[in-house]
């Protein structure tokens, strides 16, 4: 029968016969000296079980792919690409398609007589022309309001002058044209002087919204719709 105990030492595990139970031997690992115990009084002196490894780190799984969304200026993006391809193929084929066919049927027609030296130098004068009026006009429609602004306000005078002899604005600025007994039996205004710039008489509120009733509004209406009085632009 053998008995089994562990070195005290080194804690290696012994195996002797128990027929050396109270002997002395040294340990085969270290070379301590051993007291062999009885075979009835066998103690285990083995080191305590090592803790049991910690698992390995593992490494975190990469994160699943972000799914990526269609943004307003991603479809433009792509919108506009679209765009050019297709505006490539359509001008490639208007060049080099079409454009052949045009060509051989154009051949076949006689060419164009070149424009004479009248046609362009009328041409030139229409071009000229449109142009004084892209800039010239403008000018001449804000000198026509300033001035019929101003003869606004020799009426509105004219109607103030009358107030005073007759406690009261004319309905009519054609009023101010006849001879008032009041004003020496002569006209407060000439004929012309009642009319706007495009042949109308003036209007007049003797209510004056735009003088807050301080004074008589004088206006008319341009041709163009727009009210021109005797009040500030």
């Amino acid at each position: 029968m053998a008995i089994d105990f562990n070195c005290g030492k080194c804690g290696c595990a012994v195996r002797v016969s128990d027929a050396l139970a109270g002997s002395k031997g040294r340990c085969p690992r270290c070379d301590a000296v051993l007291d062999v115990p009885s075979a009835g009084a066998v103690t285990s002196t083995a080191r305590p079980e090592a803790p049991p490894p910690r698992p390995a780190v593992q490494p975190d799984a990469p994160p699943p792919p972000r799914e990526r969304k269609l943004t307003p200026a991603l479809l433009l993006f792509v919108a506009l690409t679209l765009l050019s391809l297709v505006g490539g193929s359509v001008a490639l084929w208007w060049r080099f398609g079409r454009g052949e066919a045009s060509s051989s049927s154009s051949s076949q027609r006689e060419a164009a007589p070149l424009d004479t030296v009248e046609e362009q130098k009328r041409r030139f004068e229409k071009a000229r022309e449109d142009l004084d009026k892209a800039l010239v006009l403008p000018q001449l429609e804000r000198a026509k309001e300033d001035l019929a602004r101003a003869q606004a306000r020799v009426v509105a005078q004219a109607a103030d002058t009358y107030r005073k002899n007759h406690d009261q604005y004319p309905n009519d600025v054609r009023v101010l044209a006849q001879p008032d007994p009041l004003n020496d039996n002569k006209p407060y205004l000439s004929d012309d002087a009642i009319l706007d710039l495009w042949g109308k008489p003036y209007s007049i509120d003797s209510a004056g919204p735009n003088h807050k009733g301080a004074q008589c509004d004088v206006f008319t209406v341009t041709p163009q719709g727009k009210v021109v009085g005797n009040w500030a632009r």
